[in-house]
């Protein structure tokens, strides 16, 4: 068993600062990205999946914050970009539901990163945007987190190339254009079934909470040999709930 605590970050940054930057190197504006598997910036091979015995608690979450667009360009004769605001929003994703829906229940590009912002100072108000409640995936669920830029940084880069031929715009490695965070907690094996045993009990699931359950269970029997013995018996009568109760609901687990 074990709970890990996970941190992911995502750049976008700039590809070079001698060869002219391709206005499809960066996601349009308007439209979703997954940090994850979007094809820009840092990626990871498949988008994170919990397995059956497996438990992920989201609990925070940003990006770069920063509204009005303020472009700037080296005025030193390089054509290099300097700075760029993206005016971002994230959202969490699970399977095919968009966590943050309007109150018609229609998809939202989620939080902006002025209301969570990363990274993050001392000074900041708020800090992070902290998820209360969290955010729970369940086994067997893909989830995602999709950024979303609306100030539209492939077609300023068109624009500019077109203007100042051939004196076309760099982006330095160096340049920043975004950043995205999130952090969460994993649950595994046995204590991803205490999750599941919390969530049936209405108890917040944390990891002062799974710890607790655990003690519980230990007390329960002394701390002698026969003490996993019975935390395996409990975690295998909760399991054998489970498939009992996929069963009667025409759901299957996947081989």
């Amino acid at each position: 068993m074990a709970i890990t605590y996970q941190n992911y970050e995502w750049t976008l940054a700039g590809q070079s600062s001698t060869v002219a930057a391709n206005p499809a190197d960066f996601p349009p504006a308007g439209v979703e990205t997954s940090i994850f598997v979007g094809g820009f910036g840092n990626n990871i091979e498949i988008p994170p999946f919990v397995n059956e015995d497996q438990f992920v608690v989201i609990e925070k979450f940003g990006s770069t914050g920063g509204v009005l667009a303020n472009i700037r360009v080296a005025g030193d004769g390089t054509h290099r970009l300097t700075n760029f605001v993206p005016n971002g929003f994230i959202q969490i994703v699970i399977n095919s539901t968009g966590y943050y829906q309007d109150p018609q229940n229609t998809w939202q590009h989620g939080i902006s990163g002025d209301a969570a912002p990363y990274p993050f100072g001392t000074t900041d108000i708020p800090p992070s945007y902290v998820l209360d409640p969290p955010v729970y995936v369940l086994p067997e669920q893909t989830w995602d987190i999709r950024y979303t830029m609306m100030n539209n940084l492939p077609e300023f880069i068109q624009a500019y190339n077109v203007t100042n031929t051939p004196n076309t715009l760099k982006i330095p490695t160096t340049t920043q254009i975004t950043k995205c965070h999130v952090q969460y907690h994993l649950f595994d094996g046995p204590d991803a079934l205490i999750c599941h045993q919390l969530l049936e009990l209405g108890i917040p699931i944390n990891v002062a909470n799974v710890e607790w359950y655990r003690r519980i269970l230990l007390k329960s029997r002394g701390l002698d040999t026969a003490t996993w013995e019975h935390y395996l018996e409990v975690s295998q009568a909760f399991r054998d709930k489970e498939k009992k109760y996929e069963e009667l609901y025409g759901r299957q687990r996947k081989a």
